[in-house]
């Protein structure tokens, strides 16, 4: 009788296998949940090349200091994002124009085109002086200053550098997505 006693029973050495396994399969998944929602993939930070200098400079023209047009250019970005495992690539537009003479990053000005009311998407308008949003009718001056409609802030600007690739110096953008509704403007984490 006593070595009955002594002896664990099968079903319960299975059950307690069985708990701990869900246990640590339980603590991992959360791990990675966190890991993934917490982390900093896909953050948006790295700079996306736009062009070589010399071709960005060439498509812009000589900067018109008595003209006060100084037309913004429609640009597509390609950005990449990782989402866990899976890198995922989109198009996004962005506006860039020249505000002074030179070749620095601080010569150009990049602009989101949303739309910070309600997301849409801004475009240049007939006139060539402003950018209107489609979706109520939001104006903008060239500078991204909001001059009519319901947007709470003007457009958001995008930080510019310059840097090397190719041998060349490059313009580059950093896309960031910001927050929509709000007169603050803060980043989408």
């Amino acid at each position: 009788m006593s070595e009955q006693a002594d002896t664990p029973d099968p079903s319960k050495r299975e059950f307690v296998r069985v708990v701990l396994l869900l246990g640590l399969g339980a603590t991992c998944a959360g791990a990675g949940v966190f890991n993934l929602f917490s982390g900093t993939p896909g953050s948006g930070s790295t700079a996306i090349p736009i062009a070589p200098m010399a071709e960005v400079l060439k498509e812009m023209g000589r900067f018109d200091a008595l003209s006060k047009v100084n037309k913004p250019l429609a640009l597509e970005i390609s950005i990449s994002r990782r989402d866990a495992w899976r890198v995922r690539t989109r198009s996004q537009r962005i506006y860039l124009r020249r505000v002074k003479e030179g070749n620095a990053a601080d010569c150009f000005q990049a602009l989101s085109p949303i739309c910070p009311h309600a997301g849409c998407s801004v475009e240049v308008h007939s006139d060539k002086q402003s950018f209107v949003c489609p979706c109520h009718e939001a104006r903008f001056a060239l500078d991204g200053a909001c001059t009519d409609g319901p947007a709470p802030r003007g457009l958001d600007p995008l930080l510019l550098t310059v840097e090397v690739r190719q041998g060349r110096p490059w313009l580059h953008v950093t896309w960031q997505d910001f927050v929509i509704g709000t007169e603050e403007r803060r980043t989408r984490t």
